[in-house]
This record gives structure tokens, sequence and C-alpha cells, in this order.
């Protein structure tokens, strides 16, 4: 423990001014919402910076009991913890997380130039109700505004607008969902949708769920 004090200590003292306020911003964001993607464009300068800075932020989140990785490949970074609580979802946002997922990797196959995977509304109620039998009734605008917001706040899935009834309403899907939902096999997605058919409207989120962590609950 000595030593990790010791090499942030060392990483700290190299940081302007400037850079301080900002790490000490990005820290706290960091604590806030756990995922963060340079595919995000506002985020992106943040990204880099969390890369020029990657000891410093490590040690100095090591030293508070988390962990910070930097999945290179999806250019992601995950803020985790043995003593954060975890984020109860109902059972229709668990729902969409779910179904997100799965679109996600089914999608990835048609990744566009920018790197991006992007699905509409029309596909995420169409899945909704193929996987869960619910051909009278689609999802409520309510319930999916609240559930896409959550999702958003994590920096799992991002929007522009607020017209959720409009079929070609845009999400796009970023790489951090693959550790929220720590499935890759599809039929296992699949399986722990179906798993939902029956269950009370007030479930608690299951498992998968509860990879989406938030501090503020302890």
């Amino acid at each position: 423990m000595k030593e990790v004090l010791e090499v942030f200590n060392k990483e700290f003292m190299k940081l302007s001014e400037k850079d301080i306020i900002k790490f000490q911003e990005i820290v706290n964001r960091l604590i806030n919402i756990n995922y963060l993607t340079f595919y995000k464009e506002e985020d992106r300068n943040i990204y880099y910076f969390i890369c020029n800075n990657f000891d410093c932020f490590y040690n100095y989140f090591y030293l508070g009991g988390r962990e910070l990785t930097h999945y290179q490949v999806h250019k992601t970074f995950v803020l985790d913890s043995i003593y954060t609580s975890k984020l109860s979802l109902n059972k229709v946002t668990s729902l969409i997380l779910l179904i997100i997922r799965l679109l996600y990797n089914q999608k990835l196959p048609e990744i566009s130039l920018d790197n991006q995977i992007r699905i509409n509304i029309l596909e995420l109620q169409e899945k909704y109700e193929q996987l869960l039998n619910s051909n009278n009734e689609r999802l409520k605008i309510n319930e999916l505004r609240d559930g896409l917001k959550i999702l958003k706040r994590y920096n799992l899935v991002d929007f522009k607008g607020d017209d959720y009834q409009k079929d070609d309403f845009s999400i796009i899907i970023y790489p951090t969902i693959q550790y929220a939902v720590g499935i890759n096999n599809v039929n296992e997605i699949i399986s722990k949708i179906e798993s939902y058919k029956g269950s009370e409207e007030n479930d608690e989120s299951k498992e998968e769920n509860e990879e989406i962590t938030e501090d503020q609950i302890n």
C-alpha cells in the first residue's frame, strides 16, 4: 500500500493546477457513472486525459478500494469496487437493458464506419414483443423513457431528443454495455429475457442487471 501511495503522489505532483481541477472532476464523474467510453463524443477529451494520467487515476482509486480498468480494445474505462452497492432496476428496465445487450451482439457484424451501433425504438419494441410474447401491449412510453434515461446516465446508451414515440428514434449503444451485462452468448441472453415471463412487474433486477453499480446507494 505504501508503494501505491508513493506512485500516486509522484504522478499527482506532475499535474498542473488546471489538471488537478480536471482530475478531481473526472474522479467524481467516474464514481457517479462507473463507465466511460471514447465513443461518446463529449467524453473523448476525458478519455484521453485518463489515458495520459492512468497511473495517477489507477492508484488513487486503488487507495480507496476501487479498481479502474482500461479495456483498450473497446476504448472503455470501468470503475468497480467490492464495497459498492448495486443499482436495483425494475422488471421493465431490466428487460430493456438485456434486450439492448442482445441487439448490440446481433448488430456487431454491421458496425458502422464510426464504430457506433445504432438501433431504433421500433427494433426495441419488436424484440420485446417477440421474446416476451407480448403482442397485445407494447412497452409503455413512460417505462421506456425512464429505462433509457437510466442507461444513458451510466453511459451505456445515448440518444438525442425526447420523442420516444417515433419508430425511427435513434439510440446509440456504447461498448460499455458489454461490461454492464457480462453475457456474450446470444442464447444465454435470450434465456435470461424469457425468464422474466410471468414474473411480477415490481420484481427487482436479476444478477446481470446488478452489474450497474451506484455508490450513492451505500
